[in-house]
């Protein structure tokens, strides 16, 4: 009995189904891809650097670490900056050093000098896979000292007065902690104002001795002790 039942149900069901004519199958078709795409979620493309930086001023590190992805497409800098420190650090993507070097790189030359600083101080600290390398460091100071940056410079010097990465020479050496002290690093106007003070000691010249003071009080001013402990050395001796 139930079988018949069954059998007059089944029978029911196929002379009431509708099959839809192809083009009603193919709106259907679109309605369900419109639905489907609809819970994908919209890709923002972002367009400044500006709306990377309020990103990672929000913490919102996903968001800048794709921020800085979009507008490096376009070799901006500050992209390739970001992108940098974000694989340097972690912030929004899984921590990678090499991809870190790869953006540091791409923007040092494009003539940023503070990630040019960078690169020569993961070299130089031995931050890298493969170690301490001393010629990749100096490469990396000397570009970014080249474009202007004070801390590369007074590396420059530290580096050619022990001859590390490049050959030995006091007169470059010298002539980089000069640029160094000169672009504001306050051990470097402390060592030079030192110098003067030692010249001063040997010759009583004190055209020497005005020069050390010039440069220790600068020093001094930025906090460097040592510094404020020779000026007043230096101004006893000038009184």
């Amino acid at each position: 009995m139930y079988r018949i039942i069954f059998a007059l149900f089944l029978a029911g069901c196929a002379s009431n189904t509708v099959v839809p004519e192809n083009q009603d199958k193919a709106s259907l078709e679109k309605k369900v891809e419109v639905v489907q795409n609809e819970k994908k979620e919209v890709k923002i493309v972002y367009k400044s650097y500006d709306e990377c930086r309020k990103l990672d001023n929000a913490k919102s590190y996903k968001k800048s670490f794709s921020c800085y992805t979009d507008i490096s497409k376009n070799e901006d800098v500050k992209g390739y900056i970001g992108l940098a420190k974000a694989y340097h650090y972690g912030n929004g993507v899984k921590k990678d050093l090499e991809r870190a070097v790869l953006n540091y790189e791409k923007a040092a030359e494009l003539g940023d000098d503070q990630s040019a600083l960078m690169l020569g101080s993961m070299y130089e600290s031995g931050l890298l896979e493969g170690g301490i390398n001393d010629e990749k460091a100096f490469y990396w100071y000397e570009k970014s000292g080249l474009n202007g940056n004070a801390k590369a410079a007074f590396a420059l010097s530290s580096l050619y007065v022990k001859g590390k990465g490049v050959q030995k020479d006091s007169a470059k050496s010298i002539y980089w902690l000069e640029v160094a002290a000169e672009r504001g690093v306050p051990l470097a106007q402390y060592l030079i104002g030192e110098s003067y003070y030692k010249r001063y000691l040997l010759t009583k010249n004190n055209e020497f001795l005005l020069k050390s003071k010039d440069l220790l009080e600068k020093s001094s001013k930025q906090g460097d002790n040592r510094a404020n402990e020779l000026l007043k050395v230096v101004d006893d001796l000038l009184k």
